[in-house]
């Protein structure tokens, strides 16, 4: 909450709380405790009336979940963060920790040379298998909309989610077939 006041006071009230047609708080809950704690007494607010009672329940959910499948292109976090840090800017008003900065900024070191994957849309007649790993968020995202994949997420050693390197192995003639698809469409 004190992260969220933070960046209320830095940059004004710029997300508004999301509220069902009781006025229950939707979406929101964190500003509306960090308004109280700036002595803010009004906030702004969406109504979400046509909404119904299993939407507000799923909407909850999601809102949550595409907020943590976001992902970063460390790289440019990486640029974007130390420009501002060298602008005297306090990157704990956005969030971000020194020690989450250093998190990033070792994990690009390991994965420094990594070429990004190409794909084939030729096989191995005597494989019918093909494996796929990434390094960055965005190409499993699109590798998972192209596949058809489930989103999976393994675990870093200090328990946070991370789903980089991790490699995953799909049906290769089926792969080529939505590669192939996929190139079509474009």
């Amino acid at each position: 909450m004190l992260q969220i006041a933070a960046s209320i006071r830095e940059f004004g009230w710029t997300n508004p709380v999301l509220v069902d047609k009781n006025n229950t708080i939707i979406a929101g809950h964190g500003r509306v405790l960090a308004a109280r704690k700036l002595g803010i007494e009004e906030v702004p607010t969406i109504s979400l009336e046509h909404l119904t009672e299993a939407q507000v329940r799923a909407y909850v959910i999601a809102d949550n979940k595409l907020g943590l499948n976001a992902g970063w292109d460390d790289e440019l976090l990486i640029s974007e963060l130390d420009a501002l840090k060298e602008e005297g800017f306090d990157i704990e008003k956005i969030g971000f920790t020194q020690k989450e900065l250093d998190e990033v900024k070792e994990l690009e070191k390991e994965n420094e040379g990594n070429e990004e994957t190409k794909f084939s849309t030729e096989l191995d007649r005597e494989s019918n298998y093909i494996v796929l790993k990434f390094t960055k968020d965005i190409d499993w995202i699109q590798a998972e909309t192209i596949f058809g994949l489930e989103s999976t997420f393994s675990k870093r050693a200090n328990g946070k989610p991370w789903s980089k390197g991790v490699g995953r192995v799909i049906d290769g003639l089926k792969a080529i077939k939505k590669i192939k698809e996929s190139i079509n469409e474009g």
